[in-house]
């Protein structure tokens, strides 16, 4: 099931302006954890039964201006942060390939928390939240502005892995 959240800018949306928010299968839900591993975000499995994958999460420093696509998919938990006191206005952000990924991580009540975008060529293609609350399932939606194949594509190719 998606639904469309358009990117707030004069005029009407265009096709790449809008984010299609999409449920997350196993194997993208995979890529997007190695992208997270990558950036250091999430230390490695170092062995096969790890309960937690969340046990050594990294709080990254901010390095950078948090990007527009952040507070555009995610202006609920941006809100509640800064209600909290905590900073938005910076993140992390890290070249991966021919990527750039933004990270915002971040201890809420429920336990650890990541927003994370993807830009490539300065344009913003996906985003996503992970959550120790649903690790298993985590991260279970992504907003994109390409299809599965074309994102998958990135992916593969920023870590570095044949399609």
């Amino acid at each position: 099931m998606s639904r469309t959240r358009a990117v707030k800018r004069s005029g009407p949306p265009t096709r790449e302006q809008a984010w299609q928010t999409h449920t997350v299968g196993a194997a993208l839900r995979a890529l997007l954890q190695q992208v997270e591993i990558r950036i250091g975000l999430l230390p490695r499995a170092d062995t096969f039964d790890r309960g937690n994958r969340f046990q050594g999460a990294v709080l990254l420093p901010a390095n950078r201006a948090a990007p527009a696509e952040l507070r555009a998919v995610f202006p609920e938990e941006l809100a509640e942060l800064q209600r909290l006191g905590k900073s938005v206005e910076r993140c992390h952000a890290t070249k991966l390939g021919a990527c750039r990924v933004y990270c915002l991580p971040y201890y809420f009540f429920d336990g650890f928390n990541a927003l994370l975008a993807l830009e490539r060529n300065g344009k913003p293609i996906a985003a996503w939240k992970d959550s120790e609350a649903f690790q298993a399932v985590s991260p279970q939606a992504l907003a994109a502005r390409v299809d599965y194949t074309t994102l998958e594509g990135f992916l593969l190719d920023a870590l570095g892995r044949p399609a």
